[in-house]
């Protein structure tokens, strides 16, 4: 429920909607026409500013109706991220690990590069296919790939050491 500025309460749509389960098909409406761009981030199938009229209303929901799923490979190798105002595109395999700060994760790659993106960690996660990474720690997710030995806590991946929290553990 808004309040009678039209505004959530207690946390932005944005939060409430990285909240759900499932991660439902999304219609971004809004007042503001500056979260378009954070909208999309997400996933969104349409984004409205409002007024929204009941034609632009239909149009929205016709393009999440027709809207088919691309076919998506049995086990995807790429990745394609926003970043920077563009596109990344990124193998999988060529990932080593994935550091969080706040709502950016910094992807180091096995060349030496580090790319930003604007994304929580644990969407990160629901991107790669699964068992591919493993969340060691609350900031990090390593390629279980890359991971040579673990000793007092730390997680070497042939270069980088990385710490291995309390609550988090590599699979076997």
């Amino acid at each position: 429920m808004c309040s009678p500025t039209g505004m959530m309460p207690s946390m932005s749509g944005l939060e409430l909607y990285e909240k759900l389960p499932g991660k439902p098909k999304l219609i971004f409406t809004t007042a503001h026409p500056g979260f378009a761009l954070d909208g999309f981030e997400v996933g969104a199938y349409d984004y409205l500013l409002k007024p929204i009229s009941f034609d632009r209303f239909e149009e929205a929901l016709r393009r999440v109706t027709e809207r088919q799923p691309a076919e998506a490979p049995a086990h995807p190798t790429e990745l394609l991220l926003k970043a920077n105002y563009g596109t990344l595109h990124l193998t999988i395999p060529s990932i080593l690990f994935a550091e969080s700060y706040g709502d950016h994760l910094h992807i180091h790659m096995t060349d030496g590069k580090t790319h930003q993106v604007r994304m929580p960690l644990k969407y990160f996660l629901d991107l790669v296919p699964a068992g591919t990474f493993a969340r060691i720690h609350k900031s990090y997710a390593v390629s279980v790939n890359r991971v040579e030995f673990v000793r007092n806590k730390m997680v070497h991946i042939g270069g980088p050491t990385l710490p291995l929290g309390r609550k988090f553990s590599l699979p076997e």
